[in-house]
């Protein structure tokens, strides 16, 4: 959230040739204009390049064990008398340690 948009653009916004196809009027602001990053990160390039050059057993592996090791970790908390909402579905485990009313999670007051 910015408190003013106008100074933001003022600051950030360029009028450099190869900006032909970024031209906005006041009705549609280009997020190019409100900070200092030109464009928006290429986030698909973390999993296209290792796919384009591993192929896709490794990157299988790679889940696999994940899934594995979150099983694991599922058993042990079990294991620990910590409860979870059930099995791992992905490599996510929500769990929580069941209280009993004597005891709390709050900091003491001093």
């Amino acid at each position: 959230m910015i408190k003013n948009g106008t100074d933001m653009k003022k600051t950030f916004s360029d009028t450099a040739a190869y900006f032909q196809d970024l031209k906005t009027n006041d009705m549609n602001v280009s997020p190019t204009d409100l900070s200092i990053e030109l464009t928006r990160p290429f986030r698909g390039l973390r999993i296209w390049l290792p796919l384009k050059i591993h192929g896709i057993a490794p990157v299988r592996a790679a889940l696999n064990e994940k899934f594995i090791l979150s099983k694991y970790f599922y058993e042990q908390i079990l294991a620990c008398g910590f409860q979870s909402s059930g099995p791992p579905q992905l490599t996510i485990t929500p769990f929580w340690y069941p209280m009993d009313g004597s005891e709390n999670n709050d900091f003491k007051k001093s």
